[in-house]
């Protein structure tokens, strides 16, 4: 039964149109975010086998002879946090984000030298490949020195991530759900549901090449999220 409060008196139905719409958002947006991340995850731990080999050594110690696995046991494994943000620097589920030029009102104005000599008019909108952002191994904002984000790229490697070698990360060159005060609502719902979804189906099983396996893709150019032009086959082997 439904009762309605004295806040709820001013409540109308474009206000719940509204939350209901959040809702939906944030259903249908973690389905496929979250599916994104296990699949390319799954893709990179077929062909590195020692990453695939000490993640599932992380889960079977922190699953324990139980059949389930805590919230508060899940934040704790070290590295499949690493697997993921690595996943998730190589494979980010949105290429770009949106942005309004602020100029300042005095001072040097933003302008794209020495690339181009063009002076970014206030309120102009513009879009920034955060894909190439991090997958390049020096980038050159107009700068006088290159500022160094991810040596070799390419590789996938979640050490990337270790405790020990956070201070050699440039942060401002990492954001698969974006950065600053509009960043990703659902991130912490997206990042839960991949790494449940990783843990349940590693912790009895593995992963490994099978004859419609894949060594590499290239990125659908007709969708708005970043995903593989051809389908992703593995092998599910259990234990």
């Amino acid at each position: 039964m439904k009762r309605e409060t004295q806040s709820q008196k001013d409540f109308n139905d474009k206000d719940l149109e509204y939350l209901v719409a959040q809702a939906a958002l944030f259903q249908t947006a973690g389905f496929e975010t979250s599916s994104s991340t296990m699949t390319m995850t799954l893709f990179e731990l077929v062909h590195n086998t020692a990453i695939q080999d000490r993640l599932r050594s992380e889960i079977k110690e922190y699953f324990g002879y139980e059949d389930h696995i805590s919230y508060e046991r899940l934040q704790e494994m070290a590295y499949l946090g690493q697997v993921v943000n690595e996943t998730l620097r190589k494979y980010l589920i949105a290429g770009f984000v949106e942005r309004e030029c602020a100029q300042p009102q005095s001072g040097e104005k933003f302008t794209l030298k020495p690339h181009y000599d063009f002076k970014v008019p206030s309120g102009m909108p513009f879009y920034v490949s955060i894909l190439e952002i991090q997958r390049d191994e020096k980038v050159n904002i107009c700068l006088k020195v290159p500022i160094k984000y991810w040596p070799d790229p390419e590789k996938y490697d979640p050490d990337r991530f270790a405790p020990e070698n956070r201070d050699k990360i440039n942060m401002d060159a990492y954001m698969p759900f974006g950065i600053g005060p509009r960043n990703c609502i659902g991130m912490r719902l997206g990042l839960l549901q991949a790494k449940l979804g990783l843990v349940n189906l590693l912790h009895n099983h593995s992963v490994a090449k099978c004859d419609k396996t894949i060594d590499s893709f290239k990125f659908d150019v007709k969708t708005p999220i970043i995903a593989s032009n051809v389908d992703i086959y593995v092998r599910l082997q259990k234990d």
